[in-house]
């Protein structure tokens, strides 16, 4: 109906702003979603909500300058149609823009993605310290937003502050972590939430655990269902079918429920993934990750190693190559590395290379052809369960921040992983190893590099 509106109405700036923010958030295709965007600040250049959508867009395509130009843009708008000067994204600029939202009838949105939009600005540049203080005086002047809160969780676990960051997380207590479905809050509000009051008395009770965010999240929390599980009569684990499918192959799973379709069962208690750390006082502690039955996995997919075997030339050594992750993750721009890059490594006819990303870009399939130790194996993979089966034929992984560093972490697959200068708060800020996974190597790309300069280490090693 959208699209069929914008043939009649084309210079509407209302559609071209629904449009933009469809393609870019819902769909992401940011690149696309970014011409709508454009358009409609364009057609109404003094709607500081347009503005903003299309700051927040021309962020998450990595156009730091031109999403810090149109913020300031917009703050200078709205704060001339109510008498204020403002000048910049500094604390007291947006105290100011904070409280005059108040009244804005769209306030919630705006006031969640100025906080999310300025907190990616400054965390680009590293100042943490800026991004606390904001999102404190965020919380205090809004306190009825709970996703502020969640946010300032996340920020004190990117400065190692874990205790406090998933104890705020926890007493957020948003409805809306698994990835739009909302089902907690539609159809089972009458089961009471774990919480530490009741924890003492769980060891007769039936937990529900939902899992959240993505593919990698699941992966990174799920080594603390088992914890949890010792605490308790049952334990139900509701998520992906492909998610549950791979769990099955773990042993530390085998007398948990795992469910991809829900179905009421007289569960006394219930919790999201990322609240255990705080619910279990684990925070700071060393956690192992759960383990996978290779041998178990290996046996139901024989086909599936069959057909690969058809594609392996011994005795070359095998490496697979995880280059992007999702394109609806906000920072997939800093966090994925274009294929191009990786063409000093892919000239050493010593390897032989996997693509494990199932979705491959138009684009990138022309350099992928235009070398012949490369083997695409989107067509292999239908689930998570068939990438663990492909890794498990693998001598190592290379891969940008992705749910694949880890699988390859919890198979114990030697795992390389290239982060950008700003990173995911779980892989710290430094250091070339992790505390999640023992076979994972970090290497870090240095600010205003390529990652071409990075990637010619993994060679010289």
């Amino acid at each position: 109906d959208l699209i069929l509106t914008l043939k009649y109405f084309p210079d509407d700036a209302f559609l071209n702003n629904a449009y933009g923010n469809y393609l870019g958030i819902i769909l992401g295709k940011k690149k696309e979603s970014h011409n709508f965007l454009k358009k409609s600040v364009n057609i109404e250049p003094d709607n500081e909500e347009y503005i903003i959508d299309f700051a927040f867009n021309s962020f998450t395509l990595g156009k730091i300058n031109t999403s810090k130009k149109s913020l300031i843009n917009a703050f200078q708008i709205f704060g001339k149609k109510n008498n204020r000067n403002i000048e910049y994204i500094n604390l007291d600029d947006i105290g100011q823009i904070l409280i005059l939202l108040k009244n804005h009838e769209n306030k919630k949105k705006l006031v969640i993605l100025l906080i999310l939009l300025v907190s990616m600005i400054h965390e680009y540049y590293g100042n943490f310290s800026e991004i606390i203080k904001i999102n404190l005086l965020a919380s205090n002047l809004y306190p009825e937003i709970k996703e502020l809160k969640f946010y300032l969780g996340l920020m004190y676990l990117h400065i190692g502050k874990k205790s406090h960051g998933f104890k705020l997380i926890y007493e957020a207590n948003i409805d809306n972590r698994n990835r739009g479905q909302n089902i907690l809050s539609l159809r089972l509000k009458e089961i009471p939430r774990l919480s530490k009051k009741n924890f003492q008395y769980i060891d007769d009770k039936h937990i529900l655990v939902w899992l959240e965010q993505g593919f990698g999240d699941h992966l990174h929390f799920a080594r603390y269902i088992p914890l949890l599980s010792k605490r308790v009569k049952k334990i139900s684990v509701f998520g992906p079918l492909s998610v549950m499918e791979l769990l099955k192959y773990s042993p530390e799973f085998k007398n948990i429920n795992l469910l991809s379709r829900f179905k009421d069962d007289n569960f006394s208690l219930q919790t999201y993934l990322f609240d255990l750390p705080y619910l279990l006082d684990c925070s700071n502690k060393k956690i192992n990750s759960f383990s996978l039955n290779i041998k178990k996995l290996r046996n139901n997919k024989k086909n599936l190693l069959k057909t690969f075997s058809q594609y392996t030339l011994k005795p070359k050594k095998k490496i697979g190559i995880f280059h992007s992750g999702s394109q609806i993750h906000l920072h997939n721009h800093f966090r994925a590395i274009p294929i191009e890059q990786f063409s000093d490594l892919f000239e050493n006819s010593e390897y032989q290379f996997f693509l494990l990303n199932k979705n491959i870009e138009n684009s990138d399939k022309k350099f992928i052809n235009s070398y012949s130790n490369i083997t695409s194996c989107n067509k292999l993979i239908k689930n998570w369960s068939d990438t663990a089966c492909i890794a498990s034929e693998l001598d190592m992984i290379i891969t940008c921040d992705s749910s694949l560093a880890h699988l390859g972490g919890c198979m114990n697959i030697s795992t390389v992983i290239l982060l950008n200068e700003v990173c995911d708060w779980r892989w710290d800020k430094k250091g070339k190893k992790s505390e999640l996974y023992s076979s994972i190597k970090i290497m870090r790309k240095e600010k205003n590099t390529e990652w071409r300069k990075l990637i010619k280490k993994i060679i010289i090693n």
